[in-house]
């Protein structure tokens, strides 16, 4: 049996950047029609652990930013940077990122006066 579709876009991919491009096209009311080759139910590979800022301001214009970071991690799961001789080893040096419940009212940190639960983008000027 095979059933014929019509859009005007066609998504490759129903991964992360797949999706939000079809929801920001039908947002802006184009019809999308979305492909994808894993069979239903199957959960995509882990490709990242971050999500942008930048990218964050498109799904706070969808209306769903805060679904996407309550997926994540944990409010107050720590997200410093610990340098090592190892993976066990010695810590030779840490820079302290505020947990996501701490990132407004923390003061210790390279991007604490950054106001948004997302770090900036690295190429952001200073604001301050």
């Amino acid at each position: 049996m095979s059933t014929t579709v019509q859009a005007p876009v066609l998504v490759v991919g129903a991964g992360p950047v797949g999706l939000t491009l079809a929801l920001d096209l039908a947002w802006r009311g184009i019809d999308v029609i979305v492909v994808e080759t894993r069979p239903c139910g199957e959960p995509p590979p882990a490709k990242c652990n971050h999500v942008s800022a930048r990218t964050m301001e498109i799904y706070r214009r969808l209306g769903i930013a805060g679904e996407i970071r309550n997926a994540g991690l944990p409010g107050d799961y720590p997200n410093d940077v610990s340098f090592r001789t190892t993976f066990t080893g010695i810590e030779l040096a840490r820079i302290p990122i505020p947990c996501r419940n701490d990132r407004y009212s923390a003061t210790d940190g390279p991007d604490t006066g950054w106001p948004t639960p997302e770090p900036p983008p690295p190429n952001q000027p200073d604001l301050s």
